[in-house]
């Protein structure tokens, strides 16, 4: 998945997610692009197929698909 989207050099971060933060208030990031974010979302649900833990985190994620950011 990395790879496709040049992400190939990312680092991984492990870090506590907590609900409480995950508001559109609290990002402050710039848009993104949407096309790209269904994509992303799409291969990471497939592997909530046979990943369940990471059911909860991609489920955050789409919470924000109207507006990505």
């Amino acid at each position: 998945i990395l790879d496709s989207f040049g992400m190939e050099n990312c680092l991984i971060l492990y870090t506590l997610l907590l609900e409480e933060f995950i508001t559109y208030s609290n990002l402050k990031t710039s848009p993104i692009d949407t096309i790209q974010y269904y994509r992303i979302l799409d291969k990471l649900l497939f592997f909530t197929n046979t990943r369940p833990n990471l059911l909860y985190i991609v489920n955050i994620g789409t919470r924000f698909v109207a507006k990505p950011q």
